[in-house]
């Protein structure tokens, strides 16, 4: 089901690819404590945890945002057709592109397309499969890409990635890179990636703070990866933030220096998280997070100067 919600003169869709169990928290968080996750599992099961394995129930969330003056499509999820290293994101056949529609948004209107961040699973739908030929999902849209997480991405080096230990149950990496993962992203760059620089469509910008129009800002927020990006939206004095994978799942608000074993560069990760919860609670925009099941998004309480709670909302 389809999401939406006023945010002033804007509206924001979210488009949601699949629901799946993925990482344990042990896996997923190298602070991983089982006492937290034990006194957060009332409210984790059954939306947020499964209840036997502590598996972490997952969203793949995409983001329609329509303003006034440009329509925006942000992190276009896994894709379908498309292999990749991780069994639950290979060869997908959701109803994605019918969900857009049902959206009320043609592909052809579509004027920017937005990534948050380079992992596959963000950008896997910016091009699709017809008759046997990668072609841009978003035919008349511009993308606007992190040129340093391109080049982070195009660059990878095998000998950074991380190692199994502990008879698998943890991954020990200094890079926030699993193993395997390069092999796994030189696939995806070139069916996701690659033809859309071909064909012109993608600019690679700079890790800078950009505006798009006269409500959404491109805000950069590098930590989780070279050059991750948030998108800030904001209208008639209402506020949303589009956070990508800044935090992958809400028991990131309370432990907030929990940084996952993808973020590459982990004391900025954690400085950026708690820039975005503090910027959420202080101008009480709607967190909008590329990973959070259902419901997905949520408002920030502070309740001390480094405590944080949720607040949930109905989207």
């Amino acid at each position: 089901m389809n999401f939406s919600q006023m945010i002033g003169k804007v509206r924001v869709t979210r488009i949601q690819e699949m629901t799946s169990a993925g990482f344990t928290f042990e896996l997923m968080y190298p602070l991983y404590d089982k006492a937290v996750i034990e006194a957060n599992r009332a409210w984790m099961v059954p939306n947020y945890m499964t209840p036997d394995t502590e598996q972490m129930l997952q969203s793949q969330n995409s983001w329609i945002v329509e303003t006034p003056e440009t329509t925006i499509f942000v992190d276009p999820a896994n894709g379908n057709d498309k292999i990749r290293r991780i069994p639950r994101f290979s060869n997908l056949k959701p109803p994605y592109l019918a969900k857009i529609r049902r959206a009320g948004i043609d592909l052809d209107k579509v004027d920017v397309v937005l990534c948050t961040h380079f992992h596959s699973d963000h950008y896997g739908w910016g091009t699709r499969l017809v008759d046997g030929v990668y072609v841009p999902t978003f035919p008349n849209a511009r993308y606007l890409y992190s040129r340093a997480d391109f080049e982070w991405a195009d660059t990878m080096d095998p000998a950074t990635e991380g190692v199994y230990v502990d008879g698998g149950r943890r991954i020990e990496c200094s890079k926030g890179m699993l193993p395997g993962i390069s092999e796994g992203t030189k696939t995806a760059l070139k069916d996701s990636v690659y033809p859309l620089l071909e064909s012109g469509h993608v600019t690679l910008i700079p890790q800078e703070d950009m505006r798009i129009d006269s409500y959404v800002t491109l805000k950069t927020a590098v930590g989780h990866t070279p050059g991750t990006f948030r998108v800030d939206i904001e209208s008639e004095g209402e506020k949303a933030i589009i956070s990508g994978d800044i935090m992958h799942h809400p028991i990131q608000v309370a432990n907030w220096r929990w940084n996952s074993i993808f973020c590459v560069e982990p004391e900025r990760a954690v400085q950026e998280r708690y820039r975005l919860l503090n910027d959420c609670a202080e101008s009480n925009a709607l967190l909008l997070p590329g990973h959070f099941n259902n419901p997905t998004a949520a408002r920030i309480r502070k309740t001390s100067a480094d405590s944080f709670e949720l607040v949930w909302d109905t989207m």
